[in-house]
């Protein structure tokens, strides 16, 4: 609205992403002024000379003095809200986000990822950035179409640097991990991360390039690139194979991992872009380079750094969803910003990480059992509803879903997510029940539960050592889908709970479920 006004009226053409700069709105007040002054002016001497159009013309006048102070209201406006879009990305405790590339097709760019170039004086030139199929390789008796989905720079610009921005992203203190295979490139191949952007011309960047055979870190400032720290020694690497690339930034402190073999690791200390910024992806020149499963969390605090004070609701950027991670909290113990409470009980209930076992036969030939950490609720209350609550979420429209497994239970087995919770008394709830053969949808509130939704005849397999099962919910409004291995199998109206709220997990009485793949996104935005 603020840059159609002036365009219209002053011929001033301003994006909508530019109404928050000063520079902008500064070089244009004395117009802005001049404008309102010769509204005022003219209308006033109009109104001398034509007697019997003075209230007419006093009334421009104060149209005029309105439309100044319109101007002056709408620029400081703007900028507030501008200013708020800028506030820091924080990832709740226990959870990272991940990249989602599920939202576009085959040849697409996911919507939230933004190509850009970091070009020298006199350089033109821009790149593309695209959803690519990565075939995996060839196992005997297994399907010949196997492969991934990932992102390529398809048509690196050949001068410069290829970035591609997480739009939406502003994060300081970070952990984040990709994963890169080089593709071709005769000067350069290879990449690496980037953070801290304030745009294409100011960022940190770590890469790595197989003809160089190093890792370095790089500080980039206005658009000069500035060597901070580097391997040193060889990194002989195979060509088009996958590597894991992992940075630790807090404070000052950068650490840098290679995840090939000698895992070369680097340690400096940099202040020069301090505050929070975009995340993205960087290659050099003509390097033709493949990305996936980036990963990026807040680093440096823990839950008694922000514990207190009402949660805002998270907006998990586009492109991105919110992921629990388990593999690295310790065994017999709960992720950070995890509480376990129970519903019409006193007994309390016991959640903890433990080891689950994935047998070889699940995993294709020649593969070993596969171990991995999830979440088992371990000793339930025995009655009421044993609840596992991640305190520093607050979601209100969302995708979430969750992998259970029931183990045992003779009142009850099963469980699944929770979401819009105020506390272990009052919440939304779908769960699979294997003994009833059902799944359901409820509201809880004030400990008592009502059923606003089921379907039946869902049976377990009775064949399967690990039934585990995926069951998925999005609600947008008072509009709640349920899902169930991905497919849709209800719909449902309710409007009890309006609210953002926690997220969560939920057994019933003596229900043992272990729960894994805790998976959030925005929804309805």
């Amino acid at each position: 609205m603020f840059s159609q006004l002036l365009n219209s009226l002053l011929g001033i053409e301003i994006l909508p992403d530019e109404l928050a700069t000063s520079k902008i709105f500064i070089a244009n007040l004395d117009r802005i002024f001049t404008y309102w002054r010769t509204i005022s002016c003219s209308h006033f001497r109009v109104s001398i000379s034509i007697q019997k159009r003075k209230c007419i013309m006093k009334s421009k006048v104060m149209a005029g003095s309105a439309l100044f102070i319109a101007l002056m209201g709408l620029f400081f406006v703007s900028a507030q809200t501008a200013e708020a879009g800028k506030k820091p990305t924080d990832t709740p405790p226990g959870f990272k986000l991940a990249f989602d590339l599920s939202h576009a097709e085959l040849g697409e760019l996911p919507p939230g990822l933004v190509p850009a170039m970091t070009l020298n004086k006199g350089e033109t030139g821009s790149c593309r950035w695209q959803k690519v199929f990565d075939p995996l390789p060839p196992v005997e008796g297994m399907s010949p179409n196997r492969g991934r989905r990932v992102l390529e720079v398809t048509e690196p610009a050949g001068v410069g640097y290829n970035l591609l921005f997480a739009d939406g992203t502003n994060l300081q203190d970070i952990n984040m991990i990709v994963r890169i295979k080089d593709y071709g490139g005769k000067k350069h191949q290879g990449g690496g991360m980037i953070w801290r952007a304030k745009d294409e011309d100011n960022y940190y960047l770590t890469r790595w390039d197989p003809l160089e055979k190093d890792v370095r870190i790089y500080h980039v400032v206005d658009g000069k690139r500035t060597l901070i720290g580097s391997t040193g020694e060889k990194i002989e690497t195979q060509e088009r194979k996958w590597h894991g690339f992992t940075v630790k930034h807090v404070g000052d402190k950068i650490t840098v991992t290679f995840l090939s073999p000698g895992k070369p690791v680097l340690e400096v200390t940099d202040s020069t872009i301090s505050g929070p910024g975009m995340v993205g992806l960087w290659t050099n020149g003509d390097a033709v380079t493949r990305f996936r499963d980036l990963e990026v969390e807040t680093a440096g605090r823990s839950t008694r750094d922000i514990k207190g004070g009402a949660v805002k609701a998270f907006n998990v950027p586009q492109v991105f969803s919110l992921i629990l991670s388990v593999e690295d909290v310790e065994i017999g113990t709960l992720p950070e910003g995890f509480v376990s409470a129970t519903t019409l009980n006193k007994d309390q209930c016991k959640w903890e990480t433990i080891v689950d076992v994935y047998p070889a036969s699940y995993r294709g030939p020649g593969k070993p059992p596969k171990e991995r950490n999830v979440i088992n609720v371990t000793e339930p209350a025995g009655s009421g509803f044993n609840v596992l609550m991640a305190e520093r979420t607050n979601f209100q429209d969302l995708r979430y879903t969750v992998t259970l497994e029931a183990n045992s239970g003779k009142i009850d087995q099963g469980g699944g997510p929770i979401w819009r919770a105020k506390d272990e008394n009052n919440y939304y709830v779908a769960r699979w029940n294997p003994l009833e053969e059902n799944v359901r949808v409820y509201h809880v509130i004030g400990g008592k539960r009502t059923q606003i939704g089921t379907v039946e005849d869902i049976k377990a397999n009775p064949n399967a050592k690990h039934d585990w099962r995926l069951l998925g919910i999005e609600h947008v409004g008072d509009q709640i889908k349920l899902f169930l291995d991905g497919k849709e199998i209800l719909q449902v109206t309710d409007s009890t709970l309006t609210e953002s709220g926690m997220l969560g997990l939920w057994t019933k009485a003596d229900a043992a479920t272990k729960f894994r793949d805790l998976k959030v996104e925005n929804a309805g935005l």
